[in-house]
């Protein structure tokens, strides 16, 4: 919910991405793909533009690969336990 406001109120996707994974270093945000098409179709995007909005999630998301297991561990870390 949180990545569709930020489309909402202007974000550029891939910042989104960034900025709540900087926040949330364990969220996949699974549902972004279909949040930009609806905020896409919402503005009259082009099918062209959507595919390339697709296309910058998929790039985004093989940059920045969820390693949950090393994320937790360095939560833990962090919390000392």
């Amino acid at each position: 919910m949180g990545f569709a406001a930020m489309l909402a109120l202007g974000w550029d996707p891939i910042e989104a991405l960034d900025r709540i994974r900087r926040c949330r270093p364990i969220a996949y945000v699974g549902y972004a793909e279909d949040a930009l098409d609806w905020w896409l179709r919402k503005n009259g995007a082009s099918r062209d533009e959507r595919s390339g909005g697709q296309q910058r999630i998929r790039r985004w998301r093989r940059e920045n690969h969820l390693d949950v297991a090393n994320v937790i561990r360095r939560i833990r870390l962090k919390e000392g336990a």
